[in-house]
């Protein structure tokens, strides 16, 4: 190509490539604009449309209600649903039912009564029987008005007006707010892709709402056209005059100058030397080096391949090594992951079992989606999916009889097709309906002690078996999540043990101290729900709550001639009184499920400003829980009622609360305490 070409191709494309970049951001903002504009219609369309559901219903249920009141204490009742009838376009059909005779009373124009309304009416007669109800039947909404005699002061249930409202009409009453653009349907269907749809709610089904804008398009692509045609003008007039302003003053110049050169086209793909002579000295012995380099270039190359050749083989078998012990480390540290999960995370079983089944779907190529089943007391449930829709899995519950599980691990071809056979017709719909479409299944069983407790499924979306590391893997994480359950139960049944063992204990010391009864559970109950307002985690929640509860256990070892004083304590009973806490400490201490407990309960009587009691400890050298049990335990001294004070009100206890801070009570904590007590209790 030479110059003056290249200069035509530079405008040309210059110029298009910038009329195309304004014409499409155009395009887009302009598009982008009328969309929004007509989501705005469709929003409100949708706004108007359950407006007018929701007043039709009104209307329905205020005339309904009427009718019902009048229709006990009429002459010819005939007649009158007769009347209704014909006067209300919108009703097709009234009958008088009398559920408790299954009879049909009366009846305006046939008296036709479904089987399936009969065992609706049936199943909710109570329901019904206190209010206006409608049900949803083929192409009808029968509401379904209770009435009654009064006879005497009392009410006495007379029967059900079922009274047939046919949907088209009711929808018709929609359906004049729309203008030709706009259609109701009850199927989703679109006329054309400039269509935009949105759903509502008719009587407890799904109807869609479709604004059409073709006519919109139509019109901006027209106006696209105009544009682009004066565009294309203009864009001719600015080729003409660039270009020639450009061969002015620089293409004609640079062309007289190249008639001096001698050029040629000899060059092979390692570069062929020039044998053509040019004119000036300077390019002349340019070429001379070139060839020179050339020449010396081949001979490098030639040398160069037969050694590039044999080392690419060798770097082939090394990158092939290299790639198989990165993904064996990787597998390696997967499975160190998930045991460290185990060990050291109090993961609970549905947030495991959902990372383990992510892990096991990365690891297993052909795996694409998955579900772990779990047995208990001979009922098999879902606990976790990936892929599938857990929400409608999570609702099946099998039994022993219609499951199918496995001893060892074992492929399935299409193993819908045998669920087909043995499932109930319900819970073989459920997992269709939750199953994204796959062809080959791998199963693996959980055991404990060899006793099958779960399942671990893999489904693959190509017919393809899986390899034998998939299978080991596959195996591996069934041992793993087996270690997990086993862990999980053993850890929940010490763990009721334990807490049973607490209570009971805290219920012999209210026998014990009469006037502490129900105050460890209130302490611990209101500690925890403040610890919960001030956003600690669950695990610091659960320390707060234990805390409170075993905070007074000391209280043992004083005597109860002292603890059940009526009156005021002196100063050396009040001396004895204050070794509960080192007593408290020193009977947690010893128990290694409750150490944990044992300081925040030797500190509870401590003070902020450093004058409490065991060890005077001030500030934030006190435990942080042992400052929240601090404020609810005082707050459950301030508001029960003993021999020797009455009860405070909330507002005394706020303001009491307020005196203390920073002397009784952490400042931070009691203002967070206080305003908590506000929403709770004014």
């Amino acid at each position: 190509m030479n110059l003056n070409d290249y200069v035509k191709t530079f405008i040309k494309k210059s110029l298009i490539y910038t009329i195309v970049v304004v014409l499409l951001t155009t395009t887009i903002l302009v598009g982008f604009y009328e969309y929004r504009k007509l989501r705005d219609i469709t929003n409100i369309q949708c706004v108007k449309i359950n407006n007018m559901i929701k007043n039709q219903r009104i209307r329905i249920f205020s005339n309904s209600k009427l009718i019902a009141e009048i229709y006990p204490y009429s002459v010819n009742n005939v007649e009158i649903i007769k009347n209704i009838v014909e006067d209300n376009p919108l009703v097709s059909k009234i009958i008088d039912y009398k559920p408790s005779m299954d009879i049909i009373n009366v009846s305006y124009p046939n008296d036709v009564l479904d089987d399936k309304i009969i065992e609706y009416i049936n199943d909710n007669i109570e329901s019904l029987k206190s209010g206006i109800k409608y049900y949803n039947f083929n192409d009808y909404i029968i509401y379904m008005v209770p009435y009654y005699y009064e006879i005497i002061d009392k009410q006495i249930f007379g029967g059900l007006l079922l009274m047939y409202f046919q949907k088209e009409l009711l929808l018709n009453e929609l359906k004049s707010i729309l203008s030709k653009k706009e259609i109701i349907t009850k199927n989703n269907i679109k006329n054309n892709i400039f269509s935009i749809t949105t759903t509502f709610d008719y009587y407890g089904e799904e109807y869609y709402y479709n604004l059409n804008y073709s006519i919109e398009v139509k019109l901006y692509l027209s106006l696209l056209a105009i544009i682009s045609f004066l565009i294309g003008v203009i864009y001719n007039l600015l080729k003409i005059k660039i270009y020639k302003e450009l061969k002015e003053d620089i293409i004609d110049d640079v062309e007289e100058f190249s008639k001096n050169l001698t050029t040629h086209k000899s060059l092979n793909e390692f570069g062929d030397v020039y044998q053509k002579e040019f004119k000036i000295d300077e390019i002349n012995s340019l070429k001379n080096s070139y060839n020179d380099i050339v020449n010396s270039l081949k001979k490098v190359i030639v040398e160069k391949e037969s050694a590039y050749n044999k080392l690419q083989t060798s770097n082939e078998q090394l990158i092939k090594t290299k790639k198989e012990l990165e993904n064996n480390i990787k597998k390696f540290d997967t499975f160190l992951k998930v045991i460290s999960n185990i060990v050291l995370k109090n993961y609970d079983e549905k947030s495991f079992f959902d990372e383990l089944l992510k892990t096991i779907i990365e690891l297993i190529p052909n795996a694409d989606y998955g579900s772990i089943v779990l047995r208990e007391d001979g009922k098999w449930k879902y606990v976790s999916s990936y892929g599938h829709d857990y929400n409608i899995l999570k609702t099946i519950e099998f039994d022993e009889k219609t499951f199918v599980f496995v001893n060892k691990t074992t492929e399935y071809e299409n193993i819908l097709e045998e669920d087909k056979i043995i499932l109930s017709e319900d819970n073989y719909n459920k997992i269709l309906k939750a199953s994204k479409p796959f062809k080959r299944s791998i199963l693996s069983p959980l055991k404990i002690n060899d006793y099958v407790i779960g399942q671990i499924s893999l489904d693959s979306k190509e017919n393809i078996p899986f390899s034998e590391e998939s299978i080991k893997i596959l195996e591996t994480f069934s041992i793993i999540s087996s270690i997990f359950i086993r862990l999980k139960r053993i850890s929940k049944t010490e763990g009721q043990l334990h807490k049973n063992i607490i209570l009971i204990l805290i219920k012999a010391l209210e026998y014990y101290d009469k006037y502490t009864h129900g105050h460890s559970e209130r302490v611990a109950d209101i500690a925890s729900e403040f610890a919960e307002y001030i956003n600690l985690d669950n695990e610091e929640i659960k320390k707060v709550y234990w805390a409170g509860i075993t905070h007074d256990i000391g209280k043992f070892f004083v005597p109860q001639s002292i603890l059940n004083k009526p009156g005021r304590l002196n100063d050396e009973e009040y001396e004895i009184v204050k070794e509960h806490p080192v007593k408290s400490y020193e009977l947690l201490a010893s128990n290694p499920y409750l150490s944990e407990f044992s300081i925040i309960a030797k500190h509870h009587h401590e003070r902020f400003d450093g004058n409490g009691y065991p060890d005077k400890l001030s500030g934030e050298e006190i435990p942080y829980i042992s400052r929240i049990i601090t404020l609810a335990d005082s707050f459950d001294a301030m508001i029960t009622i003993r021999p020797y004070k009455k009860a405070k009100s909330i507002q005394d206890v706020i303001e009491d609360i307020e005196r203390n801070a920073g002397k009784q009570f952490d400042p931070d904590l009691a203002k967070q305490f206080t305003e908590f007590l506000r929403r709770k209790y004014l």
